[in-house]
């Protein structure tokens, strides 16, 4: 019998990412509310790409824009 090569993960459950980057829930939902997660919704299923986690691991965050924010120093 042939055997397929395994498929690369695209994406990670919650439980998955927390396991993948040593954080917590709470962080993890952090990370994704101020914008340096992504994350998809499959049905009721929450999904982190695999990208997304990458690319937080390199340090490579959307930079924010400070000055939209209401109240934000000038």
């Amino acid at each position: 019998m042939t055997q397929l090569p395994k498929a690369e993960k695209l994406g990670y459950s919650v439980a998955e990412a927390c396991a993948a980057l040593s954080l917590g829930k709470t962080s993890l939902y952090a990370h994704i509310a101020d914008g340096r997660l992504r994350k998809v919704r499959l049905g009721r299923r929450t999904i982190i790409p695999t990208d997304s986690l990458k690319a937080l691991l390199d340090g490579d965050l959307p930079k924010s824009d400070a000055s939209v924010l209401p109240g934000a120093a000038e």
